[in-house]
């Protein structure tokens, strides 16, 4: 019953609390007839800023870890032909040919697992304040497994939307990681992310784009600065979210309405069948929300054809039958447990798209 109850209402609240879904499911092509399959055990899921078939997602989910393909190092040895001339050679062969320059990155499963756990006083309680009858005390036993499931739930969401953000693996080489690398780790230049250490000048294409520097809380200026400053418009389409607190958010909002943006107060349309409604900008081709999980003066503008949430088919948001353990030994709890359990992996395949703005008024 928990199960089921979860997975009616994870979108919404799941999407609420960490935007990043919301936005991937809305503009990654997930929320085709088959997308949203998470809280449904043994289904792998994967949102993503591109479409990913159903056969993929279920191969992305079986894997150890993630390990996209990263460019270490460029070697440009092309050559102007004339009529009758020798093909070019590559430059140091032995040590940058193509194949020598792609390394790989890894990204490996985090889980966390948050217990619930509801007394007997509780339901003997409910039960009698029903009155007679099966059906009315079993509903009332119901309501109460059902409120304790919110609650766990609500918590375990917040577990993971500050993870989003600050989310810091202790150590990358172990096998699970302790910590998701969130979006500060992402967009950054000088740490290991991905288990590639970004200090090191042969990796500097893995490099995020981190802009201390104070900078005025103009949404134009900032997609413009991102796309063109910091050269995300080479990635892609450059900029298609930013993300920010609820104050520069409100700032942006009069921006947008002043300067012939669009406030899309339903939200993204094509998830919209699916019950979510989030308020939405959009300016030029950016699409900007808020993040409660947003540290203050920040600005994240992001490229979200490179990011990728990966949920295992085994940890989907799972929630175990509730078990009696109050049998189990002596001076057991009397009371029904149960846990909310997930394992996934967040991951950009190209840091060098994304750009962090740290001190934005």
């Amino acid at each position: 019953m928990a199960q089921e109850y979860l997975g009616r209402r994870i979108h919404t609240r799941l999407f609420q609390k960490i935007p990043l879904f919301y936005l991937l499911a809305g503009l990654g092509g997930a929320n085709t007839k088959d997308g949203f399959q998470i809280g449904r055990p043994g289904v792998a899921e994967v949102f993503a800023g591109v479409a990913i078939d159903r056969p993929m997602k279920e191969v992305l989910g079986g894997f150890n870890s993630y390990q996209p393909e990263i460019q270490i190092q460029k070697n440009d040895s092309s050559k102007v032909m004339g009529a009758r001339d020798t093909m070019p050679t590559v430059a140091n062969p032995t040590t940058q040919s193509q194949d020598q320059e792609l390394g790989t990155a890894e990204f490996r499963w985090t889980r966390i697992t948050t217990p619930l756990l509801v007394w007997h006083e509780s339901l003997d309680r409910a039960m009698n304040s029903a009155g007679t009858g099966v059906d009315k005390q079993d509903l009332a036993a119901k309501n109460v497994l059902i409120n304790a499931t919110e609650s766990a739930t609500n918590v375990h969401y917040t577990n993971w939307a500050q993870r989003f953000w600050s989310g810091s693996p202790t150590n990358q080489d172990a096998d699970p990681w302790d910590n998701c690398s969130g979006i500060l780790e992402a967009i950054n230049d000088q740490n290991v992310y991905g288990r590639v250490d970004r200090s090191n000048p042969s990796n500097s294409t893995w490099q995020g784009h981190v802009i201390a520097t104070p900078q005025a809380a103009d949404v134009a200026q900032i997609i413009d600065n991102a796309n063109y400053n910091q050269g995300l418009s080479v990635y892609g389409n450059g900029v298609n979210v930013l993300l920010t607190n609820t104050t520069l958010y409100q700032t942006f909002k009069a921006q947008v309405r002043a300067r012939g943006g669009v406030v899309m107060l339903n939200g993204l349309p094509d998830i919209g069948a699916f019950g979510m409604k989030r308020e939405i900008l959009q300016y030029d081709n950016a699409f900007i929300t808020w993040d409660p999980m947003c540290p203050a003066n920040t600005v994240a503008a992001l490229n979200l054809e490179y990011w990728k949430i990966i949920i295992h088919p085994k940890k989907n948001f799972l929630i175990d039958a509730f078990v009696d353990i109050s049998r189990n030994s002596e001076g057991a709890k009397d009371a029904l447990q149960s846990f909310i359990d997930t394992r996934l992996i967040l991951a950009c395949d190209e840091p060098g798209g994304q750009a962090l703005y740290t001190n934005v008024s």
